[in-house]
């Protein structure tokens, strides 16, 4: 068994240097109300970090349907989530245009997230 640290590169997502730039993410709550998903709470986040137009590589880990709308890949230490369980999708807002997270893999072990973001 490897028993290495894991390496420490949350810090390039946070680079200007390498692009890192702020943005601004929504994030609501709900509860089930007579069938249908209710916002309990809202937050305002301010995190930064790179963001890219999504490649084609990874677009083709979308159903065609999906892959209609623009999308952005989001390079941050803010963890970011998609709809769980009683919680709605992080909303992006990045150039004063609006994104829903389509796709997060939190990489907690090494201290970021990448988030796939297909504007509404």
């Amino acid at each position: 068994m490897n028993t290495a640290p894991n390496p420490d590169v949350a810090f390039l997502c946070v680079d200007p240097d390498l692009g890192a730039q702020p943005f601004k993410v929504t994030r609501r709550k709900g509860k089930w109300v007579k069938g249908s998903m209710t916002v309990t709470s809202t937050e305002t986040l301010n995190p930064i970090g790179i963001i890219q137009p999504t490649s084609a590589e990874e677009l083709a880990q979308f159903p065609e349907g999906e892959r209609r709308r623009a999308m952005i890949t989001i390079y941050t230490t803010t963890m970011l989530y998609m709809s769980e369980g009683e919680d709605f999708s992080d909303d992006v807002t990045w150039h004063d245009e609006q994104y829903k997270v389509m796709r997060s893999d939190r990489w907690r072990d090494y201290g970021y997230c990448v988030a796939y973001c297909q504007k509404r």
